[in-house]
């Protein structure tokens, strides 16, 4: 995956056991870097795990345990693709509200850029 002909960076939201981190990742060699958040510790452990399995030595990984609302949006205005497969039932209104701040959030419901154009 590429945008704008460099590789990409990517943000996953409630990542869970890292299944479509793995495989994402396993697809698409051009992301550069990857942030994945899940709240549950066992699931940020499991996500690692398949993760270090698949991940090539120059991709920037970073996995982490964290609720939506203790993210700081700041953190991925220049990330490209942000991800939150099955999230939209568990977020809170500050959830919510942290990703209209992060100036994405359509992306999570529609998997879509702004222009209709990315498809994974």
């Amino acid at each position: 995956m590429s945008v704008g002909g460099r590789r990409a960076s990517v943000v996953e939201l409630a990542c869970g056991m890292g299944e479509f981190d793995a495989a994402f990742l396993k697809t698409c060699p051009s992301v550069r870097q990857y942030r994945a958040f899940d709240i549950a510790v066992p699931a940020v452990a499991k996500t690692r795990e398949k993760i270090s399995q698949v991940a090539r030595p120059e991709l920037d990984v970073d996995v982490r345990v964290s609720s939506v609302e203790d993210l700081d949006p700041e953190e991925f205005r220049n990330y490209d693709v942000l991800v939150g497969l099955g999230i939209l039932p568990y977020l809170t209104d500050q959830g919510f509200e942290k990703l209209a701040a992060i100036g994405r959030a359509e992306r999570i419901s529609t998997g879509l850029s702004s222009q209709g154009t990315d498809h994974f």
